[in-house]
């Protein structure tokens, strides 16, 4: 087989292995099932068909259906996990391929034989950011976005290669889905046209040619008709989307546009040093430096992208992913500006064999950053807190018949819908109703709105219900909001202790009496004051060498409370990466913040009190 045989069986193959790489690195670490927000909003709103919160994220849903439809891997929400890993392995190769064409485009023959080298970097450059990785392993509609938008720029530039309309047709094709899609991906149409512009300056007089794209974009579009005709009878989301509108307003996301270029141009400065101090976590020193070298031929894409994401005050990371996809193209391009300046001699060995010395030195920095990340805990394999979440709802609730009311925001209902949707595992109304929280419907009027109706629980310490006069009660992982006095209530482990002679003690609930080390240990404290206190008191806890002197932060502080109502407060133990694994006293103590002391008699004798044993275990990483 002679070389020129071989040639399109490599373009083809490498390509494949890598992206059969990246998807396996991926998918080895993606999240297994729900996570809390937006996550899990993506995995269940295509399953049923409904519209996400704007812009909607039609072509999504359609792509994330179609998958969920055709892939056979285990429940909804992992495969739509998957589906992030998929498409973030498109736009690693999606890289490889355009720093493959614009070098063939660009280069001598004597450099272009590093082309491999300098696209394999740009690609796994991309695929080992921290950013880029964490949107691969979860689902969300943002990897989406990127990968578009390297769609496009490959598309532009095969285009550009080859002279043939059919790629620039497709390009107009995928650029009605991005609309389609995310208004974020339309940013970069400027640097589009003006490439398209230089490339084929004669194409504005070319009307069939325009008349084939506005063709191509039109179908693109098609899929918006999804919202007015679902909308109506969609189980999730607006259904007033057959009005213009509705459509308009939710597909332009009108009430996140407050959002959009915050920061005026006194704070541009400001604005640069976040995103140095961004991509500094994305890429090694050299990698920036071989960004910097290679960043002429994709400036206008760049700097487009980040004068809007750098403005911008919601979901920076997730925005700035196309422009991380844009860097990694310059790293790769970097590289042969490298070999370009390096090579006075180019027929010279030495030349050739210093040069590939140094790419391949190069390819060490992605592997670098590749482990630095998995050192760092960036994989989700493990990431089981909002099931456990799930879990404790049904265990609390379901077929108590109570007729409770659980409160909750945007974060932690999400994943009880995934369950509700796509599972089947819908909560009666006779034990619980889900009320959802937010500006529209704050959490003081909620807890109003539904007082008279059962037992009201929150999912976490919320201040403002407290600050209205409520006591939030631990129970589990929720709060129960009570009026006060509290009276009632009696720790699992009793105390008769007093602090000073003045704060009585009464017991503590442990949980758990074993802890990982890099965890916290939750501790609930059960305490009753018999006369006002003018001061604010705190107690601390010290497990082996670990302390933590707990703040003001999340309380019911002693000014606040009742004479003789029982005060039930839950704290947090951070146990340190660097605690030895073993067995540990755990002591607890008082301190009188105002006054400046930082430890209380105790009645027991001395200025700590021990509770019981706990058992340290190795970190999980």
């Amino acid at each position: 087989m002679t070389s020129s045989d071989r040639r399109p069986l490599s373009n083809i193959l490498v390509p494949a292995l890598l992206f059969v790489a990246v998807f396996t690195l991926y998918a080895a670490t993606a999240a297994p099932a729900t996570l809390f927000g937006d996550p899990s909003e993506y995995q269940f709103i295509p399953a049923i068909a409904g519209i996400a919160h704007p812009p909607g994220y039609t072509f999504y849903t359609l792509l994330a259906k179609l998958w969920q439809t055709l892939a056979p891997f285990g429940a909804i929400a992992f495969r739509t996990n998957l589906l992030a890993a998929a498409v973030g392995a498109w736009t690693v190769i999606a890289v490889y391929l355009i720093t493959s064409d614009l070098s063939a485009s660009h280069l001598t023959f004597d450099v272009s034989r590093f082309t491999f080298y300098a696209s394999l970097l740009a690609a796994l450059c991309l695929a080992a950011a921290p950013d880029f990785w964490q949107h691969s392993i979860h689902a969300n509609a943002h990897i989406v976005s990127a990968a578009l938008a390297a769609t496009h720029m490959w598309l532009l530039i095969r285009w550009r290669r080859t002279d043939n309309d059919c790629w620039l047709a497709v390009f107009a094709l995928t650029l009605g889905l991005a609309a389609a899609h995310h208004p974020v991906t339309l940013i970069g149409v400027p640097a589009y046209g003006l490439f398209v512009l230089t490339a084929r300056p004669r194409i504005l007089r070319q009307w069939r040619t325009l008349l084939l794209l506005l063709g191509c974009l039109l179908l693109g579009l098609s899929p918006l008709l999804y919202y007015p005709l679902r909308s109506p009878s969609a189980p999730f989301g607006p259904t007033d989307m057959r009005t213009w509108e509705g459509f308009w307003g939710h597909i332009t996301a009108r009430g996140l546009r407050v959002n959009l270029f915050h920061f005026g141009l006194a704070d541009q400065l400001d604005r640069a040093l976040v995103f140095w101090s961004l991509l500094r976590l994305q890429f090694p020193l050299p990698v920036i430096i071989l960004i910097a070298a290679g960043l002429i031929l994709i400036c206008s894409f760049i700097l487009i992208h980040l004068l809007f994401t750098l403005n911008t005050v919601q979901d920076v990371m997730a925005y700035l992913l196309l422009p991380f996809v844009a860097l990694s193209i310059a790293a790769g391009l970097g590289a042969l500006a490298i070999a370009e300046l390096e090579l006075p001699n180019p027929k010279s060995p030495i030349a050739h064999c210093a040069l590939c010395i140094v790419h391949c030195s190069l390819l060490i920095l992605p592997f670098y950053q590749a482990t630095l990340n998995l050192t760092r805990g960036i994989s989700l394999r493990d990431f089981t807190v909002a099931e456990e979440y799930v879990t404790a709802v049904y265990e609390r609730f379901a077929g108590r018949g109570e007729g409770a009311v659980l409160l909750s925001d945007w974060e932690h209902l999400t994943p009880l819908w995934v369950h509700a949707y796509t599972q089947g595992e819908t909560l009666d109304k006779d034990d619980v109703q889900l009320v959802y929280v937010s500006t529209a419907n704050p959490w003081v009027e909620s807890v109003w709105a539904h007082i008279e109706q059962g037992d009201i629980y929150l999912p976490d310490y919320r201040p403002a219900v407290r600050d209205a006069g409520f006591r939030l009660l631990p129970e589990g992982p929720f709060y129960r909001v009570i009026a006060p006095p509290l009276t009632d209530t009696a720790p699992t482990h009793s105390l008769d202790v007093w602090a000073d002679g003045r704060v009585h003690i009464l017991g503590y609930d442990l949980p758990a009496d074993t802890v990982q080390a890099g965890e916290h240990l939750e501790l609930i404290l059960y305490q009753s004051a018999p006369q006002p206190l003018d001061g604010i008191w705190m107690p601390y806890a010290q497990l082996g060498p670990a302390q933590a002197r707990w703040t003001t932060d999340s309380r019911l502080l002693t000014t606040q409370w009742l004479p003789g109502e029982v005060v039930a407060e839950r704290y947090e133990l951070p146990i340190p990466f660097t605690l030895p694994p073993g067995e540990y006293p755990l002591r607890l103590g008082y301190a009188d913040l105002s006054g400046g002391r930082e430890e209380l008699e105790l009645s027991t004798g001395g200025a700590t009190l021990e509770l019981e044993t706990v058992t340290v275990l190795p970190p999980a990483n």
